[in-house]
């Protein structure tokens, strides 16, 4: 029992990230990495970041400015591309993504960093997996962000990674939009349902049997105690209904979350417009700092979808 609660509690309420040294750096000096980051006064959980053509390149940025240039793009193309929301994994926190900000910044994305509920700075302390009102924490950062940036007359697109993707594809469901719809989508080793992910690790852990009765009583206590059912977190049921474009990666060695999983999540999106890479060495962890070259692949196909249709 004491391993049920202690996983409860590990799922419904994540171990907050703190600042790390490497996030001072950045937060203090975003000229270095050829950023200007504008934060909001009372709402510490969101960063907006914008590329900063006044200072020199940063390595960075250098190398994907020319990688792009080299597909054919010309320096107009990689300007006022839109605004590009992206969300962590769990037990991160926004700041991790200003490495990958970074990147897309260079190509002319407008990028807002958000802490998800019970993350970072986000005061909310239980997480939803993106259902319920979580699935509108979107809206609630673009109404917030709207003075400080153009967001109503610019292309959107959503990013997500982990549990992060969950909130990326719940957010892309919505009929009633104070807001635009996004444009398209970027995935990076996310669940297809959050369920198949607990019961595998159980089973992975406990062994076949012992494994599969401890997600049954798992799953009764955070019903009992949260009203919150795994089972409901259905990333892929989601994506049958949303007709946009999707560029997903999984690294092959993904230990927390197979790339199975992100196979039969990409079966379940509708569109053609889609595309699936797996990266053979990357896991869970290294998934965004390998040689696979994601940031270019995914750059271009957001890119192709505004200036080369």
């Amino acid at each position: 029992m004491a391993t049920v609660l202690f996983n409860q509690q590990q799922i419904m309420h994540p171990k907050r990230r703190t600042l790390q040294a490497y996030h001072y750096k950045w937060l203090e000096h975003p000229e270095q990495h050829s950023m200007k980051i504008i934060k909001i006064e009372k709402h510490p959980e969101i960063l907006i970041v914008k590329f900063n053509a006044n200072v020199p390149r940063s390595k960075r940025a250098k190398k994907i400015e020319t990688e792009l240039l080299s597909k054919g793009y010309s320096l107009e193309e990689l300007k006022d591309n839109g605004i590009m929301m992206l969300f962590h994994g769990k037990n991160g926190r926004k700041e991790d993504l200003l490495p990958v900000a970074e990147r897309y910044v260079t190509a002319g994305f407008t990028c807002i960093l958000v802490d998800l509920p019970a993350h970072g700075e986000n005061l909310s302390e239980k997480l939803r997996y993106g259902q319920g009102l979580d699935a509108s924490l979107y809206e609630e950062v673009l109404t917030v962000v709207q003075n400080k940036v153009e967001v109503k007359n610019q292309p959107l697109y959503f990013w997500g990674m982990s549990l992060g993707g969950a909130y990326a594809i719940s957010s892309s469901q919505h009929d009633k939009r104070v807001f635009q719809e996004p444009k398209a989508v970027i995935l990076v080793a996310t669940f297809d349902k959050l369920s198949h992910v607990l019961k595998e690790k159980s089973v992975k852990i406990f062994g076949d049997y012992l494994g599969k009765v401890l997600y049954k009583i798992l799953n009764f206590s955070l019903q009992l105690f949260y009203a919150f059912n795994p089972e409901e977190v259905d990333s892929a049921t989601i994506a049958q209904t949303i007709d946009l474009p999707v560029f997903m990666l999984h690294g092959k060695k993904d230990e927390l979350i197979g790339y199975q999983h992100g196979k039969r999540l990409f079966q379940s999106f509708p569109t053609k417009k889609k595309e699936f890479h797996l990266d053979e060495q990357g896991n869970h962890h290294n998934i965004l700092v390998t040689n696979y070259p994601f940031y270019l692949e995914s750059i271009d196909f957001l890119l192709k979808l505004q200036h080369k249709n």
